[in-house]
């Protein structure tokens, strides 16, 4: 065989092979869109719960106070000392 009729083959076989490796722009711009709407879903999630997270924190707190400034209290009137009648 000569080697002009090898590069012919080579061409044919090479353009009827249906073999591609990768992906196409297409293919990749709708992964990259799919993955952004999927990631700013996660992300929208995930600052909800660390806002509720930071109400309930600041709510404990003020819990905690209320109830360290009623005990103090509770404690003032039962032992007391400075009471004039």
């Amino acid at each position: 065989m000569s080697y002009l009729n090898k590069f012919k083959k080579n061409i044919k076989t090479t353009l009827s092979q249906k073999d591609e490796k990768g992906f196409t722009l297409i293919e990749m711009i709708i992964a990259i869109s799919i993955f952004g709407i999927v990631t700013s879903v996660a992300l929208g999630g995930m600052f909800a719960v660390l806002d509720s997270n930071r109400y309930a924190q600041a709510l404990e707190s003020s819990m905690a106070n209320l109830n360290f400034s009623l005990e103090s209290l509770s404690r003032d009137l039962k032992f007391g000392q400075a009471y004039f009648c």
